[in-house]
C-alpha cells in the first residue's frame, strides 16, 4: 500500500486488488488514523476520475465516516478509472466483486464487518453478488437500481433502451476509443452500436430484441438478488427515476424477515437522487440522499 494522504483524523492509501486473470483493479482506502480494527464500507465504481482521486480521499478523510469509526474501500471496476483491463458493462461484476470481498477480508484493519453502498451502477455491482454474500456482510445502502434490468428498459409497452446508449459508449471508451456520436439516434436502433463503434455488440442488441421478460433477462446473475437478501437494506429511489417500477418490484420480492428490518425511501428526485439547493423545500446539509445515511 502507498500512502496518499495522512491527517490527524484519517489516513488514505492507494492499493491494487488482483483478479484471477491477473488484471489489477485500483483501490483507494481511507480509514480513521487511530483505529486498529474497524468496519469497512465498500464501494465499486466506474465513475471516479483518476485526477480527482486525492480530492476524493480528502473528502472522505474529513467526513463523518471517520468520526463514526468506519473505513472506506473504494474500487475502480475493471477497465475504468485507474484499473487495468477492459470494461464490459455488467459482464465481470459478479466475479470481480466476490474476489474483492476476499481482498477486503484480508486487510489488516478488517474487523469482521463489511457494509455495501452505492447508487445506480454502484448498486448493480453489489446486487450481482447478492446470492453469494458472506456472513460478514452486515447491511447495505443501495440507491436507484433494480435487480431486474427489464424493468428499466421496458415500461408501459415502450422501450427506453436507446436513451442509455450514451452511457454505454462512455463505459466502452477504453475498448473503442474511436467511437462517434453521429447517427446514434437514427433508426434502425438495432444498428446503433455499429454506427457508433464500427461493429455490432450482441449483448446490447439482445437487450433491444428481448421485449418480453424471458430467459434472456432471467439468466442475469442479479435476477434473484432480492429474494437472496438476508441483511438489512436501505433502498433509496426517486419518483422521477426510470428504475422506480423495478425498485417497487424488488421491494415486493424481499423475504418477509428481510423486509421487516429494511426500508425504502422514495422522494422528489430523479436518477441522481438530488434536489436543487434552491428548491422551495431544500434538504438540510446538502442535496443528496446519501448525505443523511448516518442520521
Amino acid at each position: 500500500m502507498e500512502i496518499l494522504l495522512q491527517t490527524e483524523r484519517a489516513v488514505a492509501y492507494s492499493d491494487t486488488c488482483t483478479m484471477p486473470d491477473g488484471v489489477k483493479l485500483s483501490v483507494t482506502i481511507i480509514k480513521p488514523s487511530h483505529a486498529d480494527k474497524c468496519p469497512i464500507v465498500l464501494y465499486r465504481t466506474p465513475y471516479d476520475a483518476p485526477e480527482k482521486r486525492l480530492e476524493m480521499a480528502r473528502s472522505y478523510a474529513e467526513s463523518r465516516w471517520m468520526d463514526e469509526g468506519f473505513a472506506i474501500v473504494r474500487q475502480d471496476v475493471r477497465g475504468k478509472g485507474l484499473s487495468e483491463g477492459i470494461c464490459e458493462p455488467y459482464e465481470n461484476e459478479r466475479a470481480d466483486g466476490l474476489v474483492t470481498h476476499d481482498y477486503v477480508r484480508a486487510l489488516p484493519f478488517y474487523c469482521g464487518e463489511i457494509y455495501l453502498a452505492g447508487r445506480s451502477y454502484l448498486s448493480t455491482v453489489h446486487l450481482s453478488c447478492a446470492t453469494a454474500f458472506g456472513d460478514d456482510i452486515k447491511a447495505a445502502a443501495l440507491d436507484i437500481q433494480t435487480d431486474r434490468m427489464y424493468f428499466r428498459n421496458f415500461r408501459n409497452g415502450c422501450s427506453y433502451r436507446i436513451g442509455n446508449v450514451e452511457w454505454w459508449l462512455k463505459m466502452l471508451r477504453r475498448r473503442y476509443p474511436d467511437q462517434t456520436r453521429e447517427g446514434i439516434y437514427r433508426r434502425p436502433f438495432i444498428d446503433v452500436m455499429r454506427r457508433a463503434i464500427g461493429e455490432n455488440l450482441p449483448y446490447y442488441e439482445a437487450t433491444l430484441e428481448n421485449t418480453e421478460y424471458n430467459s434472456f433477462w432471467q439468466s442475469d446473475p442479479r435476477t434473484y438478488a432480492s429474494e437472496s437478501l438476508k441483511i438489512p437494506v436501505l433502498f433509496t429511489e426517486g419518483w422521477y427515476d426510470f428504475y422506480i417500477d423495478g425498485m417497487y418490484d424488488m421491494w415486493s420480492r424481499l423475504p418477509e424477515e428481510t423486509r421487516r428490518k429494511s426500508a425504502m425511501v422514495i422522494g422528489p428526485w430523479g436518477h441522481n437522487t438530488a434536489v436543487s439547493r434552491n428548491a422551495e423545500h431544500p434538504l438540510p446539509s446538502g442535496n443528496r440522499s446519501e448525505d443523511h445515511a448516518l442520521e
